[in-house]
């Protein structure tokens, strides 16, 4: 089970200001820092929303699955873990509470009956954004070739005495339709150890494994569960926001994931990550 957990680790160790200067290429596709003219070039980056509970025994597989793809599609695909639902809930020796408010509102609004599951991008595949983890690879392989719609540049600092981080996003649709687009910024931390039902001894102990590392999980929104509006005819728009690192929260595990979305259609054009200490 030990060997499971580091090769896990492994494999992911791999107030508000707006301004309109404009970007200068090459855009700013993954992380900050802003106006670094770091990151990857040209390509969507895609983000999945992963639906899952500490009490969900065929979550770890699917975590696992994450993993793989995860280490396979590098920085253009990010993953936030939702922790929502009845196999989030805390009982017996399940006592973590990783659901939040942002969490509880997208699972529902999304009508996430199941778990596991996920959303690709919040695309719609024959029909459905909520998809079974058998799904996600084909959906996200017909989105990896998708040039960027969007521009996010991200730049974070944090103050360990006050535990206050401030991060700056710069943001740009490249060629925006008629349509109302929404900035959203959240909260993500890695590595939590505790409780997971497990059905598959491939994976580890059963019916649980008692230090399984839950990653990715959601902590919060910083601007609210479906983000902001912003003018995307009017160029980039920069926005700074601060936020308070929860005291029971690793700050090091810490991570914001930024996301640019349609407002009518819900799906996610663009996405960016950088580590609330970086």
């Amino acid at each position: 089970m030990k060997r499971f957990n580091i090769y896990i680790m492994m494999l992911f160790t791999a107030g508000l200001f707006f301004s309109c200067d404009k970007v200068e290429e090459p855009y700013l596709i993954n992380k900050g820092p802003v106006g670094s003219g770091g990151g990857e070039t040209g390509k969507r980056v895609i983000l999945v929303e992963e639906f899952t509970g500490h009490r969900c025994t065929n979550c770890p597989e699917a975590a696992i699955e994450l993993a793989n793809l995860k280490a396979q599609y590098g920085e253009q695909m990010l993953i936030i873990a939702v922790h929502a639902g009845f196999f989030a809930m805390p009982l017996g020796e399940f006592t973590a509470d990783y659901r939040t408010d942002a969490g509880n509102t997208i699972n529902d609004f999304f009508g996430v009956a199941a778990n596991p599951s996920g959303m690709v991008s919040r695309t719609e595949f024959d029909g459905s954004r909520v998809l079974g983890k058998d799904e996600w690879q084909s959906a996200i392989e017909s989105l990896l070739d998708d040039d960027a719609m969007a521009e996010i540049a991200l730049e974070s600092s944090y103050n360990n005495d006050t535990r206050e981080a401030e991060v700056s996003a710069e943001v740009e649709v490249l060629n925006p339709e008629s349509a109302d687009y929404k900035f959203c910024l959240v909260v993500i931390e890695d590595d939590i150890e505790s409780p997971q039902s497990n059905n598959n001894p491939d994976v580890g102990d059963t019916p649980t494994i008692h230090d399984w590392h839950h990653k990715h999980v959601l902590r919060g929104a910083v601007n609210g569960t479906w983000g902001e509006s912003f003018d995307a005819a009017s160029g980039a728009t920069t926005r700074t926001y601060t936020f308070e690192i929860a005291e029971d929260w690793n700050a090091d595990n810490c991570a914001f994931v930024a996301y640019i979305y349609r407002d009518d259609t819900k799906e996610v054009i663009h996405a960016a990550e950088i580590h609330v200490n970086e």
